[in-house]
């Protein structure tokens, strides 16, 4: 199973009948855009009325951060998973691995290296492909930062555990076998490094242009 999947915010918002393949549709005709606010949950899309391509998601608590590597809850997660993409992500109900950006992988006889090889039609919003680099900057970034999901590598994968083997392959070598480790790269959202550092502040690796914006691979922008 494929990251083409329908899936998306309708299944996630209560009464809404809009699938990801028909707002995917919309974003791909046009500039998708996804906007946050406070109210009940619910979804807009001119795509219900035949329309362009912009969804308008609103949550009933607040979504202060969406950087990958900076805000962890369920509110915050919906759109970080429309922003960007994983090597695998969790899909249906009850919930199973299933590769996203990866289109295999690997595992050593002592379980402790894990190569993922990626799909090399998966290109960033700017057109530029998402590469093994991406998945180490994204990576790397999340220990660096050690906010959000970094609690789930740690004692697990060093900072320089993950490489880049060649452009469409990325290894990562744990410090112990962990056999959750593939339920773990769900949660590594993978960011354009150009478009990140491109709009660094004072050394901040992104992160204040990264709580109102996106850098992803996603079927949605911001």
């Amino acid at each position: 199973m494929k990251r083409s999947m329908s899936d998306g915010l309708s299944t996630q918002l209560a009464g809404s009948n809009t699938t990801r393949r028909g707002l995917f549709k919309g974003a791909a005709a046009g500039a998708g855009a996804l906007a946050l606010g406070s109210a009940a949950p619910t979804l807009t899309t001119a795509a219900q009325e035949g329309g362009g391509g912009v969804a308008i998601f609103a949550s009933a608590v607040d979504i202060p951060n969406i950087d990958p590597a900076g805000g962890h809850d369920g509110a915050i997660a919906t759109p970080q998973k429309h922003l960007y993409d994983t090597l695998h992500r969790h899909y249906g109900n009850p919930a199973q691995v299933v590769p996203w950006l990866a289109t295999g992988h690997t595992v050593s006889d002592d379980a402790k290296t894990w190569t993922f090889t990626l799909d090399p039609n998966a290109t960033f919003k700017d057109g530029s492909p998402v590469t093994a680099d991406a998945v180490v900057y994204s990576t790397q970034r999340i220990i660096d930062l050690n906010q959000g999901v970094a609690w789930m590598f740690d004692g697990i994968l060093p900072r320089d555990g993950v490489t880049a083997v060649d452009p469409q392959t990325v290894e990562f070598v744990l410090e112990t076998p962990f056999a959750p480790f593939l339920h773990a790269t769900t949660w590594i959202f993978v960011l354009n490094p150009a478009e990140v550092q491109a709009n660094e502040k004072d050394g901040d690796q992104g992160q204040e242009w990264l709580l109102g914006n996106a850098a992803g691979s996603g079927p949605f922008t911001i």
